[in-house]
C-alpha cells in the first residue's frame, strides 16, 4: 500500500494527476500571505522557537486560515521539507548551502547561560 501513489493526499511523481501534486510555492494573494504570516510569527512566538520553524496550514474556501502542525525542529538534508521550499526561491540567502550557514551561525552566537542552581531542564 505505501507505493501506491493514490493512497497519498500529494506527490510530485510523474504519473500524478494535477489534483495530487503539490505546488511551491503556492500562489496566494497579498491578503492571504499576510494572513498566514501574521498566524505563522504568532505561533512561532507563543511556542518560542528560534531561528526557524515550519508550520503546515490549510485554507478553507472561505480563506480561513487552519494550522495543522510546528515542526520547530528540522533537517537540513537536501531532501528536508526546508531544503526543498528553499530550493524554490530566488533570493540567494534563502537557498542552500547559505541558510544552512546562516542558521550555524545564528546557533554559535548565542552563548549559554551560566550554570543555575534553579533551572529544571533548562526551564524555571
Amino acid at each position: 500500500p505505501w507505493d501506491d501513489p493514490s493512497k497519498f493526499l500529494s506527490t510530485n511523481r510523474e504519473d500524478a494527476p494535477d489534483y495530487r501534486r503539490s505546488i511551491c510555492p503556492c500562489p496566494m494573494d497579498e491578503a492571504l500571505t499576510a494572513k498566514i504570516r501574521d498566524a505563522a510569527t504568532k505561533a512561532h512566538k507563543a511556542l518560542r522557537c528560534r531561528d526557524f520553524s515550519i508550520f503546515d496550514f490549510r485554507v478553507d474556501p472561505q480563506g480561513e486560515v487552519y494550522m495543522l502542525e510546528c515542526q520547530p525542529v528540522c533537517s537540513f538534508a537536501r531532501q528536508s521539507p526546508l531544503m526543498a521550499m528553499a530550493s524554490k526561491t530566488d533570493t540567494p540567502s534563502l537557498q542552500h548551502p547559505t541558510l544552512y550557514h546562516a542558521m550555524m551561525r545564528r546557533a554559535a552566537a548565542r552563548r549559554p547561560a551560566p550554570y543555575d542552581a534553579d533551572r529544571i531542564l533548562g526551564m524555571k
